[in-house]
């Protein structure tokens, strides 16, 4: 069986610009110079709960490399707008996007001291 090795680069916030507007907006930041979004725990947890959850596809062959992951951290931490910005092939990037869904909630980001939303990509790397 082959072992899997998930490893996370990097959490990167995406460029969308706007005002600060009422909460049911849906503007997302780029630059939070208050707290960015966390995984309960911190980088280690999300590092162990994705190689805790994520499979290895069946029909692998010799396939190697990253899925990168994209979602907003919602103002009440809630994980939404999935999406694979770069895959490999479909069963990968299918496993990297369910084990992704599959997180609980995160701390959202800050500014001004007020959550806010914020998008984030993760890239998860098969070896």
């Amino acid at each position: 069986m082959r072992q899997l090795t998930a490893i996370i680069l990097a959490l990167l916030t995406l460029p969308s610009f706007g005002q600060d507007k009422d909460s049911n907006d849906s503007t997302h930041y780029i630059f939070v110079s208050e707290p960015m979004p966390d995984f309960p725990g911190g980088f280690a947890e999300m590092t162990k709960f994705i190689q805790e959850n994520l499979k290895y596809p069946r029909d692998s062959g010799a396939i190697h490399g990253k899925v990168y992951i994209e979602f907003v951290v919602n103002e009440n931490g809630s994980l939404s707008d999935f999406h694979v910005i770069k895959g490999l092939a479909d069963s990968f990037d299918n496993c990297a996007l369910q084990t992704v869904k599959k997180m609980p909630d995160w701390v959202p980001a800050k500014r001004d001291n007020k959550p806010i939303r914020t998008k984030i990509v993760i890239p998860i790397a098969f070896n």
